[in-house]
Parts: C-alpha cells; structure tokens; sequence
C-alpha cells in the first residue's frame, strides 16, 4: 500500500534536524528538475512574478533560490515542506522505524522534481502544477509531467497494490484519471454543523495530515484498517462512501 500526498508551497530550511545522520536518497527525477529549472532561470523577474503570483519581495526570494539551485545546501523533503498537512504530519517526530516506513510507502507530489520520498534531497523552490510554464512541446507541468509519474508507479507497485489518496485535485488527478484509478482510494473529509456537511479546505489539509501520521506511526499496510481510525472527531461513513473514495466526517 502506498501513500501519495501534495506538497505545500511553503518551504523552510531545516534547523538542528535530530535525523540528520539518516540516510538521504535523490529524486527520481532530478534530471528534469534540473531541466525546469534552467527554464526558470532564463525567465526575468516580471515573468517569473507573473508565473508564480507573488509580491515583488516573495519573487526575489524565489529567483535567488532558482539562481543558486546547483549551489545551496539541499533539505529533505518532508522537512521541507510547510503547511497545514506537514504541520500534522510532523514528520520530525518519528523514529528511525517510522521514517523508513514512510521513505518506503510516502510518495509527495512536486511540481519541480514531479514525485518525491521523504528524505530525498531537494532545494527550495515555488512551482507547483498550476504554474503556466510551457515545457518543450509541453503546454503546461501537468502535462508534463503525467507520463512519467504515471510509469513512475507502474513500474514500483505491485500487481493490485493500493495507493492511498491524500493529496488534492489539482496533483491527484494524475493518477485518479489514468488506468490506474481502480486501484486508488481517495480519502476525502468534511465537517457538520446544523447537520450539514460542508467542506473547509484547511480542516480537510490537517486531516491528511493527521490520517498520514497515524498510518506510517502504525505501518498500516492493509487500506481496511484506515477505515477503524477515528483521530481528531473523524469517523468513517460507509453510507456517503464509494469503493474508491471514503468519506471521513466530524
């Protein structure tokens, strides 16, 4: 069983890292993240704000990152990453144990380096699969990006193996619309009040969080048991769930 997560556009620096001395991989795609970022680097400052949506001070920071890629100190990604899903995740409190369970089953999206472990390499940056940045023939990152993480898990899964679906729209779709969508299960949140059940998007980003935490914590390994978790006022509705898509409510 694997597990796929979003990436946050937030990044930090890891400081005092009581893991430091694990073990680190490089991206399975480092060539083409390399690739994109010789892209970003010919663009001016005007385009790359343009590409990204940010203030002029974010934008500086951005160029400095895209300028200094071959240079600055790499951190591990599930470190690296800041937002609501990693700050319940908290990947820095688990135990060599856990982090290799979750090196070998956590696969986070990212629009630079397409998919990523959790302890591999990465440099700072802010590109995710929205951003309008035309690759070779390639129109868009999402496209091009979908063949290769498509045949990315078809070669690392095995025979009907499930892959756990906890990250958004914009990076899942990928998969969910591909040949492998049978074998995915999206787990999906939402909230009651004045018995109706409505969607908050921060809410549902800290329960993949949580729900994330609490299968590599326990190595789940079998997608049944997910259903038996109750973290944070979640429940499990089979009623509103489908095969390939349950709903957890609160």
């Amino acid at each position: 069983m694997k597990i796929i997560l979003s990436p946050a556009k937030t990044m930090v620096r890891q400081e005092n890292c009581k893991l430091s001395d694990f073990i680190v991989s490089q991206p399975a795609f480092i060539r083409e993240a390399e690739k994109l970022n010789a892209i970003l680097k010919r663009q001016s400052k005007i385009k790359l704000k343009k590409l990204f949506k940010t203030s002029d001070e974010m934008t500086e920071k951005c160029r400095e990152d895209i300028l200094h890629f071959e240079t600055s100190t790499p951190e591990k990604a599930a470190f690296a990453f800041r937002g609501e899903v990693f700050k319940a995740l908290a990947p820095e409190n688990f135990s060599h144990v856990e982090l290799s369970f979750a090196q070998e089953n956590l696969h986070i999206f990212s629009g630079l380096y397409g998919i990523l472990k959790p302890l591999d390499r990465i440099k700072l940056y802010r590109l995710d699969f929205n951003t309008p940045l035309k690759v070779g023939k390639q129109l868009s990152l999402k496209k091009f990006w979908n063949d290769r993480i498509i045949n990315y898990f078809e070669q690392m899964l095995v025979d009907e193996e499930n892959i756990i679906n906890l990250a958004s729209a914009e990076f899942s779709t990928i998969l969910t619309a591909s040949h492998l969508k049978n074998q995915i299960i999206t787990l999906e949140f939402r909230e009651t009040k004045q018995n109706k059940l409505f969607n908050s998007s921060v809410f549902a980003k800290q329960a993949r969080g949580f729900y994330c935490r609490e299968i590599i914590k326990k190595q789940i390994t079998d997608p049944q048991i997910i259903k038996e978790l109750k973290l944070e006022g979640y429940r499990f509705r089979p009623k509103l769930s489908s095969e390939n898509v349950w709903f957890f409510v609160r």
